[in-house]
């Protein structure tokens, strides 16, 4: 009799257990996710360039000076968008350089496609694209340089560094802000695993891309409580409808170039880093260094990971200045 109980429990408690996992399972896909949302204009200097099925969102800063000092490529870290330099483009175009900012599929106001392949060098082939038509658009006289100063801040650096290897020629300089340029096996393949990548989408479309989790998100990156327009500025193209679907496109293809291409670039880099940044600590300059050994590493005093919105004024002086001098040397 006991036994005969014992065995009745035990299947009560597997189809207990069997239920949840149903649930489990079915509950994310019950759970709506929104489709892809393509915003054509946003800004006064917002413009659109695509390329197959990706539509890339991008600013253009023209410059305040007859004489065009340079070209300057700015692209903006993880869950960034040209939001990101709006403290730092109209200074350096306001010094005679034309700048332009970019949103990376999948950020900003660019497509959100979710079949895009976010490699480094995906993303470089598609930004010289865009660089190319720029080049074509702009002659300034016969005063417009030819070749291109390209910053990326965080997973920005990582597209900056891929660009100048697969196109020295057209690269003045690179400049890495805080660069995340090597990969840190944080990511797994279980997270591409059908229910897994689900539960992430719904994650992150319902719960994580929220104000308050944007603020959180921010202070940490920041070193340093965000203002409300600089957590509108991040969560607004965030809550865009596909946010969430194209996730899974970044965790299947994200990754950046191997490190002995570093070892190959043959050019001018800057190092600006965060003297608290506990993101990519700045101890990552060593290992950039040993890799690049042109690398001039500057450091910003008291700053957090984004010292391009917290610590602009020291940001912008030290490109300027860098700029300026190869803009002499030239």
């Amino acid at each position: 009799m006991k036994k005969h109980h014992a065995n009745k429990m035990l299947k009560t408690i597997l189809k207990v257990v069997l239920a949840i996992l149903l649930l489990i399972v079915i509950i994310p896909y019950i759970i709506p996710l929104s489709s892809e949302e393509q915003v054509l204009y946003h800004f006064e200097n917002s413009y659109h360039f695509a390329i197959d099925e990706t539509s890339i969102h991008y600013r253009v800063y023209e410059p305040n000076t007859e004489l065009v000092l340079g070209k300057i490529l700015l692209i903006h870290g993880l869950g960034g968008s040209t939001f990101s330099y709006d403290k730092n483009a109209p200074f350096l175009a306001q010094a005679g350089y034309l700048v332009i900012t970019v949103d990376l599929p999948g950020f900003g106001y660019s497509s959100r496609y979710i079949n895009q392949d976010h490699s480094q060098t995906a993303r470089a082939a598609q930004l010289w694209q865009l660089l190319d038509k720029i080049d074509d658009n702009y002659s300034y006289n016969g005063s417009y340089p030819n070749s291109w100063h390209i910053g990326g801040h965080s997973m920005g650096g990582g597209t900056a560094v891929a660009m100048a290897y697969n196109r020295q020629d057209d690269v003045a300089s690179v400049i890495l802000i805080d660069g995340a340029l090597f990969e840190n096996n944080r990511s797994s393949t279980i997270a591409t695993l059908p229910i897994i990548s689900r539960i992430i989408q719904v994650l992150l479309e319902h719960v994580l891309i929220k104000p308050d989790r944007i603020e959180s998100f921010l202070t940490s990156a920041y070193g340093q409580a965000p203002t409300d327009d600089q957590v509108l500025g991040y969560y607004t193209p965030l809550a865009l409808n596909g946010t969430a679907r194209s996730a899974l496109a970044l965790l299947k293809t994200a990754n950046n170039i191997p490190e002995e291409q570093l070892t190959k670039l043959n050019l001018p880099v800057l190092a600006i880093w965060g003297e608290n940044d506990s993101w990519v600590p700045i101890e990552t300059t060593n290992k950039i260094k040993d890799l690049i050994p042109q690398t001039q590493i500057e450091v910003i005093e008291g700053a957090g990971h984004v010292p391009i919105e917290t610590h602009e004024e020291a940001f912008n002086q030290i490109l300027l200045q860098w700029l300026t001098n190869i803009f002499i040397n030239y």
